[in-house]
């Protein structure tokens, strides 16, 4: 019995390596292998493909034979319907480097940032990406679709500083589709000074403290305490707010308000003669000199008065302009 069941596993094992060593043999004289990547080229006349591995450097160029069956985006079609920059699997005889079966899908890459620059004569755009900041430089044609501001549009209605979403074939740089938006940066600040014969205004920044210069057009939208108003309304001292184009610096809309900071505290001293009104702050015990003009709204203990009848040691809170220094409004009791 037991010789008889060493007999059973030695005619396994015979069959077994007789399989193993016939299996290497089928795909040697199969020569079947595959490739993976995307079209680099094409050429009709030659029926060939070259292909750029996704792993790999080195280019792969295959016939076309009338047997290859060759499918893009799920449907049959000829080596002509394929397109440079298609994402490709390929089955092919190494041997004969006749590729046996295409199997292709349209693939696009997406880009996002700023346009740097359209050249309508190229038909080029160049988008600077936001991370890591990289200029981009598309191609684009009659194919290629538009959008901005959520509308249709052409290259020409395209504007450099638009944000824009892109949609474009990584082997020939050709964009197929190209989504802008208007993008607009905010500028918040006090104004520091009108330039009504350049068209500009300055403004000094709130965070940095630094001064920011943006252009107007007949375009721009400009208010001041939610009145519609020109840019000589403006006045030095008020508080901005700006949207302008980064690229050219010209401003969509310019909203001012009169800026006023707030001090509380007792009245120090007043001067009748340089029309000021000292006031000792409260937390600090810094004294503030705030000036006093006609358009000064002065108060005490609710009643309409002048600076002549504010008294040492009353309690006061005044809003004044901090360029000027010129007091909206004060209370005194």
């Amino acid at each position: 019995m037991l010789k008889k069941v060493l007999n059973t596993l030695v005619s396994l094992l015979v069959i077994f390596g007789l399989f193993a060593t016939v299996t290497p043999a089928f795909a040697s004289s199969n020569g079947g292998r595959e490739v993976k990547g995307n079209i680099t080229a094409l050429d009709t006349a030659a029926s060939t493909v070259t292909i750029k591995p996704t792993k790999g450097a080195t280019l792969v160029t295959l016939k076309v034979s009338a047997t290859t069956f060759i499918k893009r985006n799920g449907k049959k079609v000829a080596l002509a319907g394929l397109q440079v920059g298609d994402q490709v699997e390929v089955s092919y005889n190494s041997s004969t480097k006749v590729a046996r079966k295409i199997e292709a899908k349209l693939y696009l890459r997406e880009l996002s940032g700023v346009i740097k620059t359209i050249d309508t004569t190229l038909g080029e755009v160049t988008v600077t990406k936001s991370i890591p900041a990289v200029d981009v430089v598309l191609k684009v044609n009659e194919t290629t679709k538009y959008r901005r501001a959520g509308g249709a549009a052409t290259l020409t209605d395209l504007q450099v500083g638009d944000k824009v979403e892109v949609k474009y074939n990584p082997i020939t740089m050709l964009a197929s589709n190209i989504n802008a938006k208007i993008y607009m940066s905010e500028l918040k600040g006090i104004l520091k000074s009108v330039d009504t014969v350049a068209g500009t205004v300055t403004v000094t920044q709130f965070v940095t403290n630094l001064d920011v210069t943006v252009s107007t057009d007949a375009l721009t939208k400009v208010y001041r305490n939610h009145l519609l108003v020109t840019l000589a309304d403006l006045l030095v001292g008020d508080k901005i707010e700006a949207k302008y184009l980064p690229a050219t610096m010209v401003a969509s809309s310019i909203e001012a308000e009169t800026y006023s900071l707030e001090v509380k505290g007792t009245i120090l001293s007043t001067d009748l003669t340089a029309n000021t009104l000292s006031i000792t702050e409260n937390l600090t015990a810094t004294v503030v000199t705030v000036n006093v003009d006609a358009t000064t709204v002065i108060k005490r203990n609710d009643l309409v008065v002048t600076l002549a009848d504010l008294v040492v040691g009353d309690r006061v809170e005044a809003k004044y302009d901090p360029t000027t220094l010129l007091a909206s409004k004060i209370e005194a009791e």
